[in-house]
């Protein structure tokens, strides 16, 4: 594909999945419309992640902001207050109703809401594709791949591992102005995007536990691995 039909593809993505989500939430207040206009804006998106080093910062920049902005929305529709749980699927299941793990083996991508024995989740599609992490990769580099020469979230990743905890370190994170409820379910977005890409990388189901901001250009989480989802 040539680079000027690849850049009007991702210029069609972007309008039309901004269009779709911003009429669908605020003309229809259409809750499955508007998950499908932020599908289109994580289908641009990915697509510019496939790129290491994308001539495409500005769009970017225009992809991200908005996921962000939708995200956010939905988060609040729905009241979302716990920690999600990021699968090697790409996909991110945020507890609704719900009580212990999510079951699974019948999670299917195009639905909006899971329900299972545990209870009722929303589920998101991380804005990096699966075909950008491959499985067993080296997870550093994966990390800086992705989050920062890709998608420019920050300026550094590091991840430390110890026993079922992982240490994620986020130098100098992006910020985009991420609402209180975002940050409370999916932490900041550099945040975000770093644990799905773990999630994938590794091969498996992860949860964010504290998250320490030292000084103003260093972020801290915890990462642990959630042994009791069940997994397809």
């Amino acid at each position: 594909m040539h680079r000027e039909t690849e850049k009007l593809l991702v210029a069609i993505l972007l309008a039309s999945g901004l269009a779709l989500t911003l009429y669908s939430y605020f003309a229809l207040a259409n809750i499955p419309l508007t998950a499908l206009g932020v599908g289109i804006l994580v289908t641009a998106a990915s697509i510019i992640a496939t790129y290491p080093y994308t001539p495409y910062r500005e769009a970017v920049q225009s992809v991200l902001h908005s996921y962000t902005a939708n995200i956010s929305k939905l988060l609040e529709e729905f009241s979302a207050n716990n920690p999600a749980f990021y699968t090697p699927d790409g996909l991110v299941l945020v507890p609704l109703k719900a009580r212990g793990m999510p079951d699974l083996k019948k999670l299917k991508a195009e639905n909006l809401v899971h329900s299972d024995p545990s209870g009722y989740y929303l589920v998101l599609q991380s804005p990096v594709s699966t075909t950008t992490v491959e499985r067993e990769t080296d997870l550093e580099a994966a990390l800086t791949e992705v989050v920062v020469y890709s998608l420019g979230l920050c300026d550094g990743v590091k991840v430390v591992s110890r026993d079922e905890t992982l240490i994620l370190e986020v130098s100098k994170p992006r910020s985009f102005k991420e609402g209180t409820r975002f940050k409370k379910v999916l932490g900041s977005l550099p945040l975000h995007v770093s644990v799905t890409v773990i999630a994938m990388a590794l091969g498996k189901v992860f949860q964010v536990g504290e998250v320490r901001q030292t000084g103003k250009n260093r972020v801290i989480a915890l990462l642990k691995v959630v042994e009791h989802a069940t997994q397809g």
